[in-house]
């Protein structure tokens, strides 16, 4: 009993604290000052406030609610999926309502507030131009009360004949309330502010934009929403302290083994990002192609826990680095890894001994003495070849997912092995598999005399 209870409690240190935070996102501004895009079952001229349209031409944006339901329209979700930056979808502003930052002059600013201040490595910026094109500059305003200028900025196009990251998104005649669908336009086009460094872990609160330039006399420049790549600091955060860094290795008890996965399970208080850096006792940062260092990467910040395999012997310093948007703390261990001395122990634990059809459940590997491999099996094996019970990614990771697939009560055993010798534990009646019923997909009935149910979207 004691064994299990200690089981549990790490397994919520690692799947409590391993949360990951969004890097790209949309974000929520305020600030536009016309309505340039069309909706409802009403005139275009009525539900839209620019006169002579968007382009100072007689054309504005359309909706797919305008009069008719025009198949080149703008979403009725708002969101634009960005063809040029994977990962990032702009959401544009309420239809019925102001949603341009419309400029028609030079040397005029304009400001979108951000709904709440976020810190952020890139600003992505989604706009576009009417009847010609458009240079403008860009100051994004942090908290503190500095900022970061942009100048010359030429990405905001004409909205017809320029490739962007949506195009051919359709159009409406502000006079005739007549629809077009062309393939060269309208498109959106963004740009791309990459904050300094010293920036990023500042919050913004607003960009203000400031047409410097256009080619036409009639041109106009439209801002229709805003991404980030958001790098951990909010003042949606809970936090009102600087966070306190801290993460669980004990060097009289706790030991890493060469080529054996190790958890560091960071402990810290009020962290909103973190950072984990590792250096040999000789001072060289170890590095991953081609992700980079840890410190500062794009890829590791944001993971609460660090897991990481040594693969050779040796003292190392191990640092972790915590932020919040009240300051920065540090703490670094000295480890020393080694090479087991003895064959491994055995053992695993899983959260969950009765899982549904189709569901998965994480098994954990518990072994001593450092195990390098791994082999998970069931008894009895599956004798269906359609539907086999599986561990994916695959029966030699260390940390599978157990896949529910063939109905029955099963043992599982797990077989670890080192430089020294192997070992196996089988856990008797450890598993077992019953069916599930969907929800809402059909009419069905059930006359199992236990089951799980599940709605089209999980358990």
């Amino acid at each position: 009993m004691l064994m299990r209870i200690s089981h549990i409690i790490l397994l919520l240190l690692i799947i409590s604290t391993n949360v990951l935070y969004a890097q790209l996102m949309p974000v929520p501004v305020t600030g536009f000052n016309q309505d340039a895009i069309a909706d409802g079952n009403v005139a275009a001229a009525a539900s839209t406030t620019i006169p002579n349209g968007f382009d100072q031409a007689g054309w504005s944006f359309v909706a797919q609610n305008f009069i008719g339901n025009p198949t080149c329209a703008l979403p009725l979700s708002r969101v634009i999926p960005n063809a040029q930056t994977p990962g990032l979808s702009y959401i544009l502003g309420d239809y019925s309502q102001n949603n341009c930052l419309h400029l028609t002059a030079n040397g005029i600013p304009g400001t979108l507030n951000f709904d709440a201040m976020r810190s952020a490595s890139q600003v992505y910026v989604l706009g576009c131009s009417g009847s010609g094109s458009s240079t403008a500059n860009i100051v994004v305003n942090f908290a503190d009360g500095t900022n970061q200028t942009f100048t010359n900025i030429t990405n905001f196009g004409d909205w017809f004949f320029t490739a962007g990251v949506a195009n051919a998104v359709g159009r409406v005649s502000v006079n005739s309330n007549q629809t077009e669908c062309a393939t060269t336009g309208p498109n959106f086009l963004q740009a791309i502010l990459t904050i300094s460094p010293q920036n990023t872990l500042k919050p913004i609160t607003s960009i203000t934009i400031t047409r410097t330039a256009a080619t036409g006399t009639s041109t106009t420049l439209g801002i229709f929403a805003v991404g980030i790549n958001f790098t951990g600091v909010s003042s949606l955060s809970p936090f009102t302290t600087a966070p306190i860094a801290n993460f669980a290795y004990d060097a009289g008890i706790d030991t890493v083994w060469v080529n054996s996965p190790h958890t560091f399970v960071n402990t810290s208080t009020m962290d909103s990002v973190r950072y984990w850096d590792i250096e040999d006792v000789s001072g060289n940062r170890i590095c991953l192609p081609p992700i980079g260092c840890f410190l500062n990467s794009s890829v590791f910040p944001n993971n609460k826990n660090f897991r990481y395999t040594f693969t050779q012997t040796g003292f190392y310093n191990v640092k972790l680095i915590v932020r919040n948007r009240f300051g920065t703390d540090s703490i670094t261990k000295r480890i020393y890894v080694g090479l087991p001395t003895r064959k491994p122990i055995a053992d695993f634990f899983a959260d969950v001994n009765r899982v549904g059809i189709g569901n998965q459940v994480p098994f954990y590997d518990f072994s001593k003495n450092g195990p390098t491999s791994w082999q998970w099996s069931l008894k009895p094996q599956s004798v269906s070849v359609f539907d086999t019970n599986a561990f994916v990614p695959n029966a030699t990771n260390p940390i599978p997912q157990f896949l529910g697939k063939d109905l029955g009560l099963f043992d599982v055993c797990l077989k670890v092995t080192n430089n020294i010798g192997s070992d196996s534990v089988c856990k008797t009646k450890y598993m077992e598999v019953v069916s599930a019923t969907v929800m809402c997909q059909t009419s069905s009935f059930s006359n199992e005399a236990s089951s799980f149910l599940y709605s089209p979207n999980g358990p």
